[in-house]
C-alpha cells in the first residue's frame, strides 16, 4: 500500500501509487520540460461503471497549457469515464 506522504520520485521509481501520486509525477515531469501544469482533484461519478460497495468518485487529475489552452489528461486510467473528456499520456508521443 502506498504511503501517505509520497513524492513524485517514489511513483516513479516503485511504479505503485493511487491516483494522487500519479497526478503529481505528471505535473512533475512537465514542469521539468517547461510545459506549465497544474494538479487538479474533484469528485468524479460512477456513472456506467459497475456498482461497488466502497466510494470511488474522489479522484486527482492534471491539466497542462499548451497551444495556449489548457488541457486535461489523466495520468492513471487508460478507459475514458463518462462525465469528464480525458486524454492520455500515450496521446502525446510523437511517433
Amino acid at each position: 500500500m502506498p504511503a501517505p506522504i509520497r513524492t513524485a520520485y517514489e511513483a516513479y521509481q516503485e511504479r505503485v501509487g493511487v491516483c494522487r501520486d500519479f497526478a503529481h509525477l505528471a505535473v512533475a515531469l512537465c514542469r521539468c520540460m517547461n510545459i506549465p501544469a497544474r494538479y487538479c482533484s474533484g469528485y468524479l461519478g460512477d456513472i456506467g461503471v459497475p456498482p461497488v460497495d466502497v466510494a470511488i468518485d474522489f479522484h486527482a487529475w492534471f491539466e497542462m497549457y499548451l497551444n495556449g489552452e489548457w488541457h486535461t489528461y489523466d495520468a492513471r486510467d487508460r478507459i475514458p469515464w463518462i462525465g469528464r473528456q480525458k486524454y492520455h499520456l500515450e496521446s502525446m508521443r510523437n511517433d
